[in-house]
């Protein structure tokens, strides 16, 4: 019991600083960390008891995709700061 309130308190945590951060910085991958967030929270919440196994799936599926985006749209965008720091270091 313990365990399911402290991952939903973390998927509430988690969801509403990535869209006060998307909000701020429109940074496109906080808004899709937002959404996997709050896809496992409604998953979690809601779906879980009515879903089957092939529909629970599909739905992981798709959670995976939009987090691998996300990471990957993080990392370019810290490779891209890192680089426009180096050459403002250098000049």
């Amino acid at each position: 019991m313990f365990a399911i309130i402290l991952r939903m308190v973390c998927h509430c945590v988690l969801s509403g600083w990535n869209f006060h951060s998307f909000y701020k910085k429109r940074n496109i991958y906080n808004l899709l960390f937002c959404i996997f967030f709050t896809f496992e929270l409604l998953r979690e919440l809601f779906l879980e008891k009515y879903l089957t196994s092939n529909i629970r799936t599909v739905i992981m599926l798709i959670q995976g995709a939009v987090f691998i985006i996300a990471v990957i749209l993080f990392l370019r965008n810290k490779i891209n700061d890192d680089k426009k720091q180096y050459s403002e270091n250098t000049n």
